[in-house]
């Protein structure tokens, strides 16, 4: 396995992948101007590659919508419409962010050499490991989808380039939303794992076990006054903590500092993201309600299901996996505060205890919260207001659907009546 050196090397994946579809930093050493340069132009060239891509696939989709959609073809362009301003978004504002992508890179790269000065590994290889993992995760979610989408959507009769160009248009969304969801998580789980090597290093210094608690070495310390037997070793290493934990709050606070730029980086991304993925939710769950309750064959059912199973479990998960790491690593930065109050003790130091009480005030003048663009706050009460929204939604939609039902179905029978009385009298 590959053993990177510096954080550029170790992000590598990341950044060559985000970089080649349109929504990364060009790395490479050279004149400012050509790399930006660079990174003005790729992103516009992908972009028309995009419009271009589905300008010639919507006519293939009308050519062929009746055997691919044979009930659902507003939902289809309804979807189809939101990947082709999603995909657009997504490449445009990570364009507009990559100069702060490069200011998360450096502040990243200051802030591990501290960290190793103080003892804490860089842990490159596992941030290495951590994006092949996730990327392969991604290839198989996205191997999966196109599968079944050929299985049930790309069946019919056609020539097989035609085949291959319309399921490229259909993954393409599904890849590029993908990785922006995966680059933002990459960045949450590394702070979340520094933020675990803080605690680590914080607990070490918790010397209150059940053998010795707080009152023990606090009656110990006092006889030892009063014996005076208070040693010069136990004044150095109080006065050794106090520069460790000085030392904490600076990288605690700068590590607060990247996740906030990290989240200002994505924030665009995220939102559009959610906000997409709340509505297409809404429309799936309406559209298969009226679906299940169809006279279909099994066969027919099954076509008309499946794609919208494979769009609802894609868009679910991705809401629950994105506020689930967010809300893991603010819960890592806030047992920060736990650690830091455990170690306030009487035993110590003046200067050790106005360290924590400084560390203390910065954490709560400092919280760590992810969120989209300042809209709403990306944590586990998101999953409650998004179940919320979508079955308040549903309901409205539902009823407003057995409305129209139950409104058109007397006008047909009044009509059928009048008909036959006026047919009779004749």
């Amino acid at each position: 396995m590959l053993e990177p050196k510096t954080i550029k090397r170790a992000i590598g994946p990341i950044l060559v992948i985000n970089f080649f579809t349109g929504m990364g930093c060009f790395q490479r050493k050279g004149k400012r101007c050509a790399r930006n340069w660079i990174e003005l132009a790729y992103p516009v060239s992908f972009i028309i590659g995009i419009i271009l891509l589905n300008h010639y696939s919507k006519l293939y989709f009308h050519m062929y919508l009746d055997k691919l959609f044979n009930l659902n073809q507003h939902l289809f362009w309804m979807i189809f419409h939101c990947n082709k301003f999603l995909m657009t978004s997504l490449i445009i504002a990570a364009s507009i962010k990559a100069q702060k992508l490069r200011t998360v890179i450096t502040l990243v790269e200051a802030c591990d050499q501290r960290m190793e000065e103080m003892g804490m590994p860089k842990r490159y290889r596992t941030l290495y490991k951590l994006q092949l993992y996730m990327f392969g995760i991604l290839a198989f979610i996205v191997s999966v989808t196109m599968v079944i989408s050929y299985w049930w959507q790309l069946s019919f009769t056609a020539p097989l380039a035609v085949k291959l160009f319309l399921g490229f248009t259909l993954t393409l969304p599904v890849v590029l939303i993908g990785i922006s969801n995966v680059s933002f998580l990459f960045w949450v789980r590394y702070t979340g794992m520094k933020f675990r090597q803080l605690n680590g290093l914080l607990r070490s210094m918790l010397s209150t076990t059940p053998e010795a608690s707080m009152h023990k070495r606090v009656m110990k310390l006092i006889r030892d006054l009063d014996r005076k037997k208070f040693r010069n070793e136990c004044i150095r290493a109080t006065n050794a903590n106090a520069n460790t934990m000085r030392a904490v709050k600076q990288i605690h606070l700068e590590l607060i500092k990247i996740s906030r730029t990290m989240n200002d980086v994505y924030g665009i991304q995220i939102l559009l993201t959610m906000f997409t993925s709340l509505l297409l939710i809404t429309c799936l769950l309406y559209v298969a309600y009226r679906t299940i309750w169809l006279p279909l064959p099994t066969d027919r059912f099954l076509e008309e299901m499946g794609p919208l199973v494979i769009w609802l479990l894609i868009h679910m998960s991705k809401i629950f996996i994105i506020n689930s790491e967010c809300t893991k690593t603010s819960a890592e930065a806030a047992d920060t505060g736990d650690l830091i109050c455990e170690l306030y003790e009487p035993s110590t130091t003046k200067e050790f205890r106005a360290e924590i009480r400084h560390f203390t005030l910065q954490m709560i003048q400092n919280p760590l919260v992810f969120t989209a663009c300042g809209f709403f706050d990306i944590d586990h009460t998101l999953i409650q207001g998004v179940v919320g929204t979508i079955t308040t939604y549903l309901v409205i939609l539902i009823q407003v659907g057995d409305m129209k039902v139950d409104h058109e179905r007397p006008t047909f029978n009044t009509t059928s009546n009048a008909t036959i009385t006026s047919v009779t009298v004749d």
